[in-house]
């Protein structure tokens, strides 16, 4: 279940962008929302004989002073979200501080502006958001306040896309998905996409016909363990329909799949079958956040533990029930 909700400011009405949407979760979820804003020191640099030191300039105190007022009266402004609200600030250095307090405190849902325009990666790496989708294991959804106007999501995400690679750790995005889609009556569509050998062609649309050559047990399996999910989900009492996808690029037909499809938001871990931090999974992620129009739900799952091989195996732990 969502019972909490953070969203990270820095000050910017970028950041506030974020704010309607988490409150209207949070309202749904009868939960309690946070905001969390890091104060980054400026240091100065003080001669004492013929060695320097770091401290505060004499600025900074007015500055902090300046954030926390900015803070409290940001929550007094926001229409009552479910049960309270609460503002914290935190010194250090923004991605780390803020990665910091939410792994001490982890709240069940981060949500997030992110920039998605330009260049792949100009916005997005090295950016706060991708820094904390790369070091906190807790659910965190990325909107581009530029778009979200145009998705009509005042509702809810009534159609939500859910690219699984059949791995253990792509299939945990399910348990904050669940979440999400009990608050909003959502529909899930669980994908995936087989992508064919490098001897079969594939139209421009990089989707291939059904007669492309391409064998077809691989996309049988991937077909049986989509409905076996979509089963298990049914039981729950989700609404659940499956598709395995032919295409010569994962990301590439996902974003088609988004283009075409008219789905409210799409949900993946940032890993995938590798386990490596930077792995095919998680390049698919970051196109998506940067390209897609719909707001992305990303989950890093929480290595527990690393073998002489240096494959990493995953925690289920999610920061939803």
């Amino acid at each position: 279940m969502i019972r909490s909700i953070l969203v990270p400011l820095d000050g910017s009405r970028f950041a506030e962008a974020a704010l309607p949407l988490a409150v209207r979760l949070t309202r749904a979820a009868h939960g309690q929302l946070r905001l969390l804003l890091a104060h980054e020191t400026v240091p100065a640099m003080v001669p004492a004989g013929s060695h320097s030191w770091k401290t505060e300039t004499e600025e900074d105190p007015r500055k902090r002073a300046h954030a926390q007022t900015y803070l409290a009266r940001t929550a007094a402004c926001l229409p009552a979200a479910g049960n309270t609200i609460e503002y914290d600030l935190v010194d250090g250095e923004v991605g780390p501080a803020l990665a910091e307090q939410i792994m001490l405190s982890p709240p069940d849902l981060v949500v997030m502006a992110t920039h998605g325009r330009g260049v792949i990666g100009r916005f997005w790496r090295g950016s706060v958001a991708d820094y904390l989708v790369r070091h906190v294991s807790v659910p965190v959804l990325l909107v581009r306040p530029d778009r979200l106007s145009r998705l009509g999501i005042g509702t809810g995400f009534r159609k939500i896309l859910v690219p699984l690679d059949l791995s253990a750790a792509s299939s945990l995005i399910l348990e904050p998905v669940k979440a999400l889609a009990r608050l909003t009556q959502g529909h899930l569509t669980l994908t995936h996409v087989v992508e064919p050998a490098l001897d079969f062609a594939t139209p421009a649309s990089g989707v291939s016909p059904a007669n492309s050559g391409l064998p077809a047990l691989e996309r049988e399996q991937a077909q049986q363990q989509l409905d076996r999910l979509a089963t298990e989900l049914r039981r729950e009492g989700f609404s659940v329909a499956t598709r395995v996808l032919v295409g010569a690029g994962v990301a590439g037909t996902l974003l088609g799949l988004l283009e075409r499809g008219g789905f409210d938001l799409v949900a993946l871990t940032t890993h995938g079958r590798s386990g490596l931090a930077r792995d095919v999974l998680g390049s698919v992620a970051t196109r998506l956040v940067v390209e897609a129009g719909q707001p992305v739900l990303a989950l890093r799952p929480r290595p527990v533990e690393k073998s002489v091989y240096g494959v990493h195996r995953f925690s289920a732990e999610s920061g939803c029930e």
